[in-house]
């Protein structure tokens, strides 16, 4: 940082900072007493450049003012002094913050010029040319000021008139960075204005803790129905980003202005929200119809009372990677007489569910209540679309019909499904029983799963 000597009177300014405005109002300083009666004849102005200071009107100039008494002797009969920045905490309870919103500080600067391109064109804050963006135009800086060791230097025989200053400093203002988000789509980008931000840093999104169950956006807001597979710097796709974006990489402190910015992000995206799942509460915590699930441990739901309605009544058309694992120990009930058309584990398995690489061992399904005509039910779902996905699936366990469950009904009872294709799947292992093994009405299961409730058996 190149030194300066600079035009200061000392610490006395502590004591005699005043705010001015351009024309004479109550907030106009007596600059011509302060000289006569301490010698406070030298100014510094802030000027705060589109900014605000708190709790100041706006449209007020901050201007310290020195006595040349107060400073040090420097060469050639001159007076140096250290100056503080508005916000400095020495200056207690006269401490003022500069606020620009939509951007953040990137210093003092002693000269400002407007900005433009190499032809001379005008730029905005952004960059841009201001005949395109319709901002008005930017500035680039000069002479940043270190207030740790630059100093002011003044002639303490020289006389200052009423709106002439030492030094004024400019604030110089870089716009919140804007992180353009892009979805590859048909072998071209496009712009994905909803996840978009403007922000003083970037946080990627990521995974985060060893179990994590879902995707942490961080400072890219959620796409709903979707989870964010990757977030890349480069349209090739080869540098994924993580952690956080320091944003002070892209300033140039010298001219007071960002390199770039607008930083695009180009993403990949899967519908449907991703969950890893490595226990029974974690999958229940997070039903979600159209949810991708991938299973990365056994889930044992014996500790678990309840399973989901929002499943066993639903229209599933989400995915579940088994990864080999098993859902095992689960009790369901459907009991109440509402109108639910489909009743299983899943109420119905719709064209677009898939369900791969999965054990569903031990289940327990209880059929009670009274039923309008027309329900399906089956340990498995309801119904399976003949499009649905099912791929190394095994299902063993007890559909248990409750003597409370009116007979009578015109329901399409399954040991795996009422309707639709079983797939393929095994349904040795499943035992559809009255419940409490009592004998209150005759069960007949056909070669393909199909189950017929006879009448009531005397007693």
């Amino acid at each position: 940082m190149k030194k300066k000597i600079i035009i200061f009177v000392g610490m006395i300014m502590l004591l005699a900072s005043v705010m001015t405005l351009a024309a004479c109002s109550q907030w106009g300083a007596p600059y011509s007493k302060l000289a006569e009666e301490g010698g406070y004849s030298v100014k510094v102005y802030f000027d705060s450049n589109g900014g605000m200071f708190a709790g100041t009107p706006t449209g007020i100039k901050v201007v310290d003012v020195y006595s040349t008494e107060a400073g040090n002797d420097a060469e050639n009969g001159q007076k140096a002094v250290s100056i503080l920045a508005p916000d400095d905490e020495k200056r207690g309870n006269r401490a003022m913050k500069v606020s620009n919103e939509g951007y953040f500080l990137a210093g003092w600067y002693e000269e400002r010029a407007p900005r433009v391109d190499e032809n001379g064109n005008p730029l905005d804050a952004w960059g841009e040319l201001t005949s395109v963006s319709g901002r008005e135009q930017a500035y680039t800086y000069s002479g940043k000021w270190d207030f740790a060791n630059d100093k002011l230097t003044v002639d303490p025989a020289k006389t200052y008139a009423d709106n002439e200053y030492a030094l004024t400093l400019y604030a110089a203002w870089i716009p919140y960075f804007e992180f353009e988000v892009y979805e590859q789509k048909d072998g071209s980008f496009v712009k994905l204005e909803e996840l978009s931000v403007k922000t003083l840093g970037y946080q990627s999104p990521e995974w985060v803790g060893e179990n994590a169950v879902q995707i942490s956006m961080n400072s890219m807001p959620k796409r709903q129905g979707y989870t964010l597979v990757g977030a890349y710097t480069d349209a090739e796709m080869t540098n994924q980003m993580s952690g956080t974006f320091d944003y002070r990489t892209q300033i140039d402190y010298e001219k007071g202005i960002a390199y770039q910015s607008k930083i695009p992000i180009y993403t990949v995206w899967e519908e449907g929200n991703r969950y890893n799942i490595y226990t029974a509460k974690q999958f229940m915590d997070n039903i979600d119809i159209n949810g991708i699930y991938e299973i990365h441990a056994d889930l044992d739901f014996s500790d678990i009372s309840y399973w989901s309605p929002v499943l066993s009544k639903g229209t599933f058309q989400g995915k579940i990677i088994g990864n080999g694992h098993k859902f095992m120990n689960i009790t369901a009930t459907q009991a109440d007489s509402d109108n639910s058309i489909y009743c299983g584990l899943f109420g119905r398995l719709a064209e677009k569910a898939e369900l791969t690489d999965i054990t569903f061992e031990n289940v327990s399904f209880t059929i009670r209540g009274s039923r309008k005509p027309g329900f399906n039910y089956g340990l498995l779902a309801g119904a399976i679309d003949d499009a649905a996905k099912l791929e190394g699936v095994s299902v063993t366990g007890n559909l248990i019909v409750s003597s409370e469950w009116n007979v009578s009904s015109e329901c399409e009872i399954g040991l795996l499904c009422a309707t639709g294709s079983a797939h393929g799947i095994d349904i040795s292992g499943i035992v559809c029983k009255n419940e409490n093994d009592a004998d209150t009405f005759v069960i007949t299961v056909t070669e393909d799963g199909k189950i017929e409730i006879g009448a009531p058996i005397a007693q």
